[in-house]
């Protein structure tokens, strides 16, 4: 044997040594084993990561790893992903076998037998001639090494590499289909001719059980009896001693040419056929109701659980447990959408849009009784059984249908006067009677006596959804008209949207709640709950605004059925609106269907039947045990600087000069809970790293320290993230020179003197550029100011003549128009300020130009005094009509103001521009000649006479 650098990982052989005991798979439930296409069924094609449809074989190693070969290569797969194995050199894979120490044999039929390490991933070749490179079958040795099968007969390769071609006549030259040793020179073989051989020794002769010598396909050993399984090419399975000596043929259920046996337990084997898979359990066997039904070549019982198929035709199929079991499935249904559904005496009855159908819920065989053909053809949407045995239909056409003591009556327009309308909707049994709702009403049946719950209009005229009971008091939900709380035949309270204690009038379930003390009610759009007092609370936090139903456990849960899948959670936690326990169930976690709108469940002890949009579900309301799901773990490998390391020592050693560390746990489940999984160093890190295994896990550091550590990862309870599973490995990076004591020491104390400088440094060069900031801040700020005054008025604070310059360069591009310039002049200031004085003028001055601020604020208007008393107003988006009236405005209000008992008067001169004729010093000029003109006036006048004389009055003290 070509020998390879193989590590014993101490974790490994852990594993192995555990394995066994750990593992679930120690004995099954036969009930649920017959009817396992209930589970949920995942199949892998290309799409999924397999290289093709065409599997022709599937192992588990001791690690937990599925591996499955095919015509196009060897993936592994680990409940996550799948990943090809050395794609350049692995083809045509005809079977597979797994050993004890993580190795897998591989027989191709072009490359011949090979060997693959798992735990270091090498790979070795073994077939050197023609003779041994077409390998069609494994065995493998007690001892070690492998038996195999060939198109020339059988082989054998010991442990140690050995490859001998076993020579017998009645072998020479015959292809093999399948072998199983029991001794190293003990085999029972298989040919494609059908024919059975037993190899002992130097001995090899053939088997021939009665009327089946030449149809034999595989065979199988069952190790508690001692007695082999012998599959044929017909629809027949042998049992034979180990002898052969006596042979009990079993029944395959129309299964033919079985292509393989899985031994599961004592009573229990899967089967491999040509046209589909069966089981054998509680002394039967059961063709299953599968994804793939054609060219089944190996079945797999694996670890946890689950039953993987392979077909060379239609791929690999999964079977795993979960909450939802496809009853349909199982039955042999055709797709229906269900309405309805009730479970009484062992029988599931099935209301749906043509009628109803009934099942054995032992055997799952559809039952025709005569007595309820009077539903045919009827579409039935809800149904009851009471205490006394009595069937309550909801029917379309018929109204409230009854079956009682073998007689059919009926609830219907044309028998009850005070019912409306025959399309019935929901059946609730009550401490009062049957509670029935229809599109027109809803109605109380007291034995023969039908009374309306509630006679008005807005109830008769209203499609009743559901009902329930409080106390005396009768809950009908409505199709938009809110909720109608009814008692003594009258509506007491209306729950609606318009009120505001509803967030939507369609309501779709009302449910009891867990005390009997108040309702949950499920509307169009959040979960409200009504108490017995009436008070409403909405569950706004709730996360879907489409759910259809709600369902109350006997475990004290609740599934809440909406569009996004199916909700469950602890009603108590509902309640007060603590989410953390909720889950939803989607088709990824086994979810057959989506739940049908407007259906009605049945609770039955421990299981839920449920009406789905493709067939009837039921759910299983076991609690999830992380705790005895034993998940394989260990450190698959580590990248140090992205060269991957395979541990072989139970302490990793990281070299000293490794920058980047990543390690990659190993989480196996093929499941389909999603169990949470944490990681962390201990020693450095100090939150924890989560994540669902769906996600995957793996943690890194760069430049981490010297020293020991320990990493831990493993499995959480996803409520109280309690750990469950648990693996510790050592870690110890190396340490670097600079790690040393000594060395830190030493660089401890360099490293304070240069922090001491530098920070001295870095003050002074802090404070050097604060000096240059104030400098330069004071200089901008003189500049400015300069600045500032250049353009502005040194008495009136207003813009000066030399704005103009800016205002010609700055606002052309922006001017809004019409635009009017305004030149106004003060009257009589040289006769003010010879009276008064000049301190007098100056502040009539600066009292016009606060005035004219006051009458042309905004950043439109634009005042600049030309000099003395004279003002250049320049208004955008002013008209000269606009302009005059505030200019006129301004004039009255200032006659009433007066400065030591003179009125400020002034005359101005408007000009207007266009767009098309706007000229700035044209406007300039002319607004100045309508001032001057108006000036004249104004001397032409006795205005002046008058304010010459005021001016001539004895001079006023001023104060």
């Amino acid at each position: 044997m070509k020998t390879k650098r193989i590590r014993t990982v101490f974790l490994y052989i852990l594993i192995l040594v555990l394995w066994p005991v750990l593992c679930r798979a120690e004995g099954a439930d036969d009930d649920n084993l017959i009817y396992s296409d209930q589970a949920a069924q995942r199949l892998f094609s290309s799409n999924e990561g397999l290289l093709s449809t065409s599997s022709t074989s599937i192992v588990q190693t001791s690690q937990g790893l599925i591996f499955i070969g095919g015509y196009g290569g060897l993936v592994c797969y680990d409940g996550r992903e799948c990943k090809e194995i050395f794609p350049d050199q692995l083809s045509n894979i005809r079977d597979l076998a797994a050993d004890e120490k993580g190795g897998i044999w591989i027989a191709s039929s072009d490359k011949g037998l090979l060997y693959l390490n798992t735990l270091d991933y090498s790979l070795s070749f073994f077939s050197e001639d023609e003779e041994t490179l077409e390998v069609q079958c494994l065995s493998l040795l007690p001892d070690g090494g492998v038996c195999f099968g060939t198109v020339n007969g059988i082989g054998i390769c010991r442990e140690d590499g050995t490859l001998v071609m076993e020579d017998f006549n009645s072998l020479r030259n015959v292809s093999v289909r399948h072998i199983i040793s029991m001794a190293e020179d003990e085999q029972y073989v298989v040919t494609r001719t059908g024919r059975l051989y037993h190899r002992k020794g130097t001995a090899c002769e053939q088997i021939k059980p009665d009327g089946y010598e030449d149809s034999i396909r595989t065979i199988a050993y069952e190790e508690h009896d001692d007695s082999f399984l012998i599959g044929t090419s017909v629809d027949m399975i042998l049992r034979c001693s180990r002898d052969f000596s006596s042979t009990t043929p079993v029944s395959t259920d129309s299964l033919y040419c079985i292509n393989d046996i899985c031994v599961i337990d004592n009573d229990s084997f899967l089967i491999a056929a040509d046209n589909g898979a069966g089981i054998y359990s509680d002394e039967r066997v059961r063709k299953q109701n599968l994804l793939i039904s054609n060219s089944i070549d190996k079945a797999l019982y694996d670890r946890q659980g689950n039953i993987w198929f392979v077909s060379s035709r239609q791929g690999v199929l999964e079977l795993s447990d979960t909450h939802f079991s496809d009853i349909s499935v199982s039955a042999g249904l055709s797709d229906i959408v269900v309405n309805a559904v009730l479970e009484t005496d062992d029988r599931l009855y099935i209301g749906q849009d043509n009628g109803l159908s009934i099942l054995d819920l032992k055997t799952y065989k559809q039952i025709e009784d005569p007595s309820f053909a009077y539903l045919s053809g009827l579409r039935i949407r809800d149904m009851k059984c009471d205490a006394e045995g009595t069937y309550w239909f909801a029917t379309k056409e018929k109204g409230l249908v009854c079956f009682r003591d073998g007689q059919w009556e009926n609830y219907d327009s044309q028998n009850q006067n005070d019912i409306l309308n025959d399309s019935f909707r929901c059946v609730v049994l009550s401490d009062a009677g049957v509670i029935a709702g229809s599109d027109m009403g809803a109605y109380l049946i007291q034995g023969n006596e039908v009374i309306p719950v509630a006679r008005e209009e807005d109830v008769t005229s209203s499609r009743i959804l559901c009902a329930a009971t409080i106390g005396d008091s009768i809950f009908i939900g409505t199709d938009g008209k809110g909720l109608f709380e009814c008692a003594d035949g009258k509506v007491v309270r209306h729950y609606s949207k318009e009120d505001g204690s509803l967030p939507s009038n369609i309501v779709m379930k009302i449910k009891k709640g867990i005390d009997g003390t108040f309702l949950w009610v499920v509307t169009g759009s959040v979960l409200t709950r009504i108490d017995g007092e009436g008070n409403v609370t909405k569950l706004e936090d709730f996360p879907s605004r489409n759910n259809l139903d709600l369902v109350l456990c006997e475990n004290g849960n609740v599934l809440i059925p909406s569009g996004a899948g199916i909700f469950e959670i602890p009603e108590s936690d509902l309640l007060f609106e603590n989410y953390k326990k909720l889950k939803l169930y989607k088709n990824a976690d086994g979810l057959p269907y989506e739940v049908t709108a407007n259906s009605n469940q049945c609770v039955r002890d421990d299981k839920v039947f449920l009406c789905g949009s493709g067939g009837v579900m039921c759910y299983d309301e076991r609690e999830e045990d992380f705790s005895s799901e034993i998940i394989p773990l260990y450190l698959e490998s580590v990248s140090l600087d992205n060269k991957q390391e395979y541990p072989d020592k139970s302490t990793f050693v990281i070299p000293k000069d490794a920058r980047r560390v990543e390690f990659y746990p190993k989480f196996i489940t093929y499941r389909l809970e999603d169990p949470i999984l944490f990681c962390y160093l201990e020693g450095f890190d100090e939150d924890v790293e989560r994540a669902f295994f769906r996600e995957g896990l793996s943690i890194s550091y760069t430049n981490l320290d010297g020293g020991d550590y320990k990493l831990h990862f493993g499995v959480e309870d996803p409520d109280t993230q309690t750990v469950l599973q648990e693996l510790v490995i050592p870690v110890r990076k190396e340490y670097s020179w600079y790690e040393k004591n000594s060395v830190r020491v030493i660089m401890t104390i360099v490293s304070f003197v240069l922090v001491t400088l530098l920070s001295v440094l870095i003050t002074l060069g802090i404070n050097r550029v604060k000096t240059r900031r104030l400098k330069k801040s004071y200089e901008e700020a003189e500049k400015r100011h300069l600045r500032e005054l250049a353009y502005q008025d040194y008495l009136t604070g207003l813009y000066n003549r030399n704005y103009m310059e800016v205002w010609t360069e700055r606002y052309p591009m922006g001017i809004l128009f019409p635009v009017t310039f305004i030149t106004v002049d003060c009257n009589d200031l040289k006769l003010i300020n010879d009276r008064y004085g000049h301190l007098t003028g100056d502040r009539l001055i600066k009292g016009l130009a606060e005035s004219l601020r006051d009458a042309f604020p905004g950043e439109n208007s634009t005042i600049i005094r030309m000099g003395g008393d004279e003002f250049l107003l320049i208004c955008c988006d002013t008209d000269e009509a606009e302009a005059r009236e505030r200019m006129d405005v301004l004039r009255i209000e200032l006659k009433n103001k007066k400065i030591n008992n003179v009125s400020i008067s002034f005359s101005y001169g408007c000009c207007t521009f266009d767009h098309d004729q706007y000229d700035f010093d044209k406007g300039i000029r002319l607004s100045d000649l309508n001032m001057l003109k108006e000036k004249a006036r104004y001397h032409a006048s006795g205005d002046r006479d008058r304010r010459r004389r005021v001016t001539e009055k004895p001079l006023l003290e001023e104060t």
